[in-house]
């Protein structure tokens, strides 16, 4: 019975190293994923290169944007340190206290709070989807704040934003379809059965009006 319980616990203990090898392996992966696509490698240098200004370049094309794969706040979580979607969103949150010109502005815990639930609650969300919800929220599309900054309108514009996005998304799918539609070919059978109501020889010249095949 010890001899059993002995080897159950090593099996155990192989089970576990092998999933923790097999989770730095993934987490490696997404850091690598992260760090090819942003072209930062480290967390400082991530901050640097997506600074709130560099929200009007993305609204210049935005469809790109909204469409293209991008690193999520659950990924650059995993690629530069677990805190760093939390201080991003706290920089991208106070350019737009700032921008508001609010009295109050957003600071300390409720602004710490603000970022977490954020990027807890929205963690799926890419790093360009936020940064085209702060453009549209200081573009006036979430209303405005009136006195202070209200940490509840910014979480409840981010609801809002998915919404528009999935609105925007399905869009952009249909027009997509119609394209592809209007491109479809057409068969030679289809092309004679519409334009003379029976199959014709390939490559046979049009009639002419009058003339009969």
């Amino acid at each position: 019975m010890a001899a059993e319980t002995l080897a159950e616990a090593m099996t155990s203990a192989l089970q576990k190293a092998g999933l923790k090898t097999q989770q730095k392996e993934l987490q490696e992966t997404y850091r690598k994923n992260v760090v090819m696509t942003t072209g930062c490698r480290d967390r400082e240098t991530f901050l640097t290169t997506y600074n709130p200004d560099t929200q009007i370049r993305l609204c210049r094309d935005r469809e790109r944007y909204i469409t293209a794969t991008h690193p999520t706040l659950q990924e650059i979580n995993e690629a530069y340190g677990k805190r760093t979607a939390k201080i991003w969103l706290m920089a991208q949150i106070v350019d737009l206290s700032e921008f508001a010109g609010a009295t109050s502005k957003l600071s300390g815990k409720p602004l710490e709070q603000c970022a977490n639930i954020i990027a807890e609650e929205h963690k799926h969300l890419t790093i360009y989807d936020i940064m085209l919800f702060m453009h549209d929220f200081k573009a006036g599309k979430f209303g405005r704040f009136y006195g202070s900054v209200d940490a509840l309108a910014i979480t409840e514009g981010v609801w809002k934003y998915k919404e528009r996005k999935r609105n925007e998304l399905a869009r952009i799918q249909m027009q997509e379809n119609d394209t592809h539609d209007n491109r479809k070919t057409v068969s030679w059978e289809e092309y004679c059965m519409k334009t003379y109501g029976k199959i014709r020889p390939l490559g046979q010249p049009d009639l002419k009006k009058g003339e009969k095949s």
